[in-house]
């Protein structure tokens, strides 16, 4: 596999000119990871929206490398060969993320086996498992944190256990630049724009009881399993982290590479739909001022073609009145009456004619398309 030495300025120069999700096809390194060595050596990076403006180029912001650095000058980056995979012994995003984090977290990993300074989401989710008028589920007698607190849901026994657990989990969470929220009786992890529903509860046991006839409602026993499970609803799926071969505790690194892996895809797919949906609306624009155009170049057509009517229709009237102008005239008949008809014949041509448009104060408002008058609207008062 061959490999690139990038100077910190090249680094910045590299993450400034592709999405981190393409640059995580070409080097053997996850997008997360990308983004995590940028953060160690303090090389800005594009914000949240940053390839949508460019797409349609709309303005951007380039935040400058800082010069005041004096950290490490050079990381190194492997370029991914043709058709290289996971299958091919290259290690996967999620496993790179995985290593990544257990080198830079190191010991924040460990979950102690006393509870000491904890976060102060855990003193009061403590404060609830331990009180003596707690909330205890009627299955397995399992106490639970309130609302407001993170999720845990575990026997007596494993209170302790479960709050050492969460709260190694958090200050990681924390110190990695996430964030705890609270909505509702839920608990979220804010893994970039991304929300993930969470909670730590211990499996139970189901024991039929038995039946008092055979139309009788089935009824359980609940009983502790000491099985400890990490719960994450990501979109429609649930992902459990439970112990097995290794307890939870030893499986923090894991768990967190794999919110942060899911956090980036979900960021990048919400860019990739905001750039669909800006360019359907950018579809439907052009559409609309297409069909608009299409509108009132119809509509003027027809107006001039109503205009040549018009025309058309006060020629032929001007005819007319020549002809019986020269027939009145043979016969002898020039009466002042008739003089005054055709007068009034003719100025009533010169309204009409779209090339004369005289006035009229008689024949006001009236359309000259239907020769009505117009509407007027009502006013009450």
């Amino acid at each position: 596999m061959d490999n690139i030495k990038l100077t910190r300025k090249e680094l910045y120069d590299l993450v400034w000119s592709s999405p981190f999700t393409a640059l995580a096809k070409k080097y053997s390194i996850s997008d997360v990871g990308l983004r995590k060595m940028c953060l160690r050596m303090e090389v800005p990076f594009p914000k949240s929206g940053y390839w949508v403006k460019v797409q349609f180029k709309k303005p951007i912001e380039i935040i400058k490398l800082p010069s005041n650095y004096s950290g490490e000058k050079e990381v190194t980056l492997n370029i991914r060969e043709e058709g290289e995979s996971v299958i091919k012994g290259i290690p996967s995003p999620l496993t790179i993320l995985e290593q990544e984090i257990i080198s830079t977290e190191g010991e924040s990993l460990i979950v102690p086996d006393r509870l000491t300074n904890p976060d102060k989401l855990i003193v009061a989710a403590k404060e609830s498992l331990t009180k003596k008028n707690g909330y205890s589920s009627y299955r397995g007698g399992f106490v639970s944190t309130s609302s407001q607190q993170p999720r845990i849901s575990v026997t007596p026994q494993n209170v302790s256990r479960a709050l050492r657990f969460m709260d190694t989990f958090i200050k990681v969470i924390q110190k990695r630049g996430h964030s705890i929220t609270f909505k509702n009786h839920t608990s979220l992890i804010q893994i970039q724009e991304e929300a993930f529903e969470f909670n730590l509860r211990e499996k139970l046991r189901r024991v039929p009881k038995p039946k008092a006839s055979e139309s009788s409602w089935q009824e359980y026993d609940y009983f502790s399993t000491g099985i400890l499970t990490f719960n994450v609803k990501i979109s429609w799926q649930n992902i459990e982290w439970k112990d097995g071969k290794l307890p939870i505790e030893k499986q923090l690194a894991k768990i967190i590479a794999k919110l942060e892996i899911k956090g980036e895809e979900l960021k990048q797919r919400a860019i990739e739909r905001e750039i669909h949906w800006a360019k359907e609306k950018e579809k439907e624009v052009i559409e609309l001022e297409k069909k608009k155009r299409k509108e009132k170049e119809l509509s003027d057509f027809k107006h001039l073609l109503q205009k040549a009517k018009q025309w058309r229709e006060a020629t032929m009237l001007r005819t007319y009145l020549k002809d019986v102008e020269r027939k009145n005239i043979e016969r002898g008949n020039i009466s002042e009456d008739f003089k005054n008809w055709l007068l009034w014949a003719q100025k009533k041509a010169d309204w009409y004619d779209p090339n004369v448009e005289a006035e009229d104060k008689l024949l006001e408002g009236v359309d000259k398309d239907s020769l009505s008058f117009k509407k007027e609207s009502s006013s009450y008062f």
